[in-house]
């Protein structure tokens, strides 16, 4: 048995997993050497599918792909949050057993608890080939506007696949101690620390304080449905009004709304660096419905304002609420 232990940061779109290994902390990276793993589960036929292999299908079989399973764990069904997220969902949700959500699958019926362990189990088991051994004990990263059932229903999902939790961290907190800020006599501008933290799925901004070499939490306010999961459906909305204007309507064809899915998001990830992306799709819909197209910096960023803007809102409405002003914070 190994004596490590995990560090899992489960996030809404994407999840990951890093250990204590010879010189220090170490990401763990998948079969193919990615270090994030899609937050994603899928219920076929034959077998589940977990991660990447998850995702890749979601779009041909959405009925038995479970997404979003953070914005549903440790909540009741009358939550409001809870009914935003169903909105957005092309499965059943429905009250289960022991007071836990169950999703419907296809002909399944899955609570969020046991889908979520099945992607813990999955972090478990790359950490375990990382290390060459067992490792039964964890600590988990949560956002800080989880409540107290929130949290304790993460902990108990990694406790139902045997890990022992040592402590279920804010994760503003976790971004500063990675930084390690905390160990700074002062920032430059004072000890006050915003985190600005645009997920897959939501968006966090937190204050935290480091005086004296702690980490203390001050205050933050979070968002669901603004984070890069949105950024890929506006640029997957705009490949499809330009395939509509070049008489192409790829809307109810699932495989080829899952080939768009795949392409914004790649593209999303070419703008962050470059300032321009080609957009090639050939046989969209069927023999003579090539699509070639091209998306520059600018164009995205005007597509994405509004939602850019948002978090800017917040951000301010999180200072407004703790009494503090943008230019109080030592560092961003």
């Amino acid at each position: 048995m190994s004596s490590s232990i995990l560090a899992i940061d489960f996030g809404t779109s994407a999840c990951s997993v890093a250990v204590q290994a010879q010189g220090g902390p170490s990401v763990v990276c998948d079969e193919r050497g990615a270090p994030r793993m899609p937050s994603v589960v899928a219920v076929t036929q034959k077998k589940r599918l977990v991660g990447q292999a998850a995702k890749a299908q979601a779009g041909l079989n959405a009925r038995r792909t479970a997404l979003g399973l953070k914005h549903l764990l440790g909540r009741d069904f009358d939550d409001d949050g809870v009914r935003a997220t169903c909105a957005q969902l092309p499965y059943g949700v429905r009250p289960g057993r022991d007071g836990q959500l169950s999703l419907l699958l296809g002909g399944d019926e899955l609570t969020v608890h046991e889908l979520v362990g099945v992607l813990l189990a999955r972090l478990r088991q790359l950490a375990e080939k990382y290390m060459g051994g067992e490792i039964t004990r964890a600590v988990v990263a949560a956002p800080a506007t989880f409540d107290e059932r929130r949290r304790l229903a993460l902990a108990s999902a990694c406790e139902a696949i045997g890990l022992s939790v040592l402590g279920v961290v804010h994760e503003p907190v976790a971004v500063t101690l990675a930084h390690g800020l905390h160990e700074r006599d002062q920032t430059p501008g004072g000890n006050l620390v915003g985190i600005y933290d645009l997920g897959g799925g939501h968006f966090h901004f937190s204050v935290v304080d480091v005086s004296g070499g702690g980490v203390r939490y001050v205050g933050g306010i979070s968002e669901p449905f603004i984070g890069g999961d949105a950024y890929d459906q506006r640029i997957c909305g705009w490949i499809v009004e330009r395939a509509l204007e070049r008489s192409l309507d790829p809307r109810d064809d699932p495989a080829a709304m899952q080939r768009i899915a795949q392409v914004a998001e790649h593209v999303k990830r070419e703008l962050s660096r470059g300032t321009k992306a080609r957009i090639s799709l050939p046989y969209l819909c069927g023999d003579d419905g090539d699509l070639d197209l091209e998306l520059s910096r600018p164009e995205l960023e005007t597509l994405l304002d509004d939602l850019v803007e948002r978090t800017f809102d917040l951000a301010q409405q999180a200072l407004d609420a703790v009494g503090l002003r943008a230019d109080q914070l030592g560092e961003l």
